[in-house]
């Protein structure tokens, strides 16, 4: 039995689910006005065998990630989810700040993940992750703080890192940071973990954080940044006598545009290759 199947509705549930795959929709979270997620459930396994979850960047193209990512979803059978965190309530959503009365960005993706969980009899206990520029920024802190949830993350160029740095305050580094505690620590060290950056991907528009702080402790760029922060997993990993599973590729031809990205380069079969491996590249 599903762990989220409940004894009586369990044949109701199968039923809506099945009208439903195929299809993109959205699901809102009940008691959180505004907040919910797009959700995309294979044709080709009745029951998803995994749950991605796809984070958007600071355009919101929640649907979009749902929409490019659905062929590769059949391929694999796993249920797409990409929650819409509108910028009304999360302004903030990247590092996991929550702006006063409004509410708390990972709180309430926790409360989704629970309701899709039962609501559609997914099973959210290993979850598959890739988040694409700001969503890439949120996804690494969310694994960060709750590593248990996932069983690998593929982050997209983030703009800027959380950097496993004791010394250094949050969100630049782990300091004074509650939620990053040593089991929580060992888990996420551990944890497949691999920065997807295009090799265009080097300008500093104007949506990068062009701190001087950040540039000095990360790069200049995507590509300086993304590389620094899985070379300091894999020290962090290494001084604290645990095997890093953290990796960084880039891609050729690519630049800092999802649509483009995903469209015509193999972004999309780079991200679920990795997300979803078949053969011994399992722990590259």
């Amino acid at each position: 039995m599903s762990p989220h199947r409940v004894p009586g509705v369990a044949a109701t549930v199968v039923r809506a689910a099945a009208g439903l795959r195929g299809r993109l929709f959205f699901h809102a979270a009940p008691g959180i006005p505004g907040f919910g997620a797009f959700v995309y459930l294979p044709l080709s396994q009745p029951r998803p065998r995994a749950v991605t979850l796809l984070i958007h960047g600071i355009t919101r193209n929640a649907a979009e990630q749902v929409a490019r990512f659905a062929p590769l979803a059949e391929r694999e059978g796993t249920a797409l989810v990409a929650p819409l965190f509108a910028r009304a309530l999360f302004p903030r959503y990247q590092t996991l700040a929550a702006k006063r009365g409004l509410p708390d960005p990972a709180a309430s993706l926790d409360t989704l993940i629970d309701v899709l969980g039962t609501s559609y009899e997914l099973d959210m206990r290993a979850l598959r992750g890739f988040g694409f520029s700001g969503g890439g920024q949120f996804l690494h802190r969310y694994a960060m703080a709750q590593p248990q949830r996932f069983a690998r993350i593929a982050i997209g160029a983030a703009g800027w890192y959380t950097f496993p740095d004791p010394l250094v305050a949050y969100p630049q580094g782990v300091a004074g940071w509650p939620r990053w505690t040593p089991a929580s620590a060992a888990q996420f060290l551990a944890l497949p973990v691999r920065v997807l950056v295009g090799s265009k991907d080097n300008r500093r528009d104007p949506a990068l954080n062009r701190s001087p702080t950040i540039d000095a402790q990360q790069g200049r760029d995507r590509v300086a940044r993304g590389r620094h922060w899985v070379a300091a997993l894999r020290e962090r990993a290494e001084a604290s006598g645990i095997a890093s599973a953290a990796s960084f590729r880039k891609l050729r031809g690519v630049s800092h545009n999802f649509t483009e990205a995903v469209s015509g380069r193999g972004y999309g079969e780079s991200v679920f290759e990795f997300l979803f491996p078949h053969d011994d590249e399992a722990s590259a």
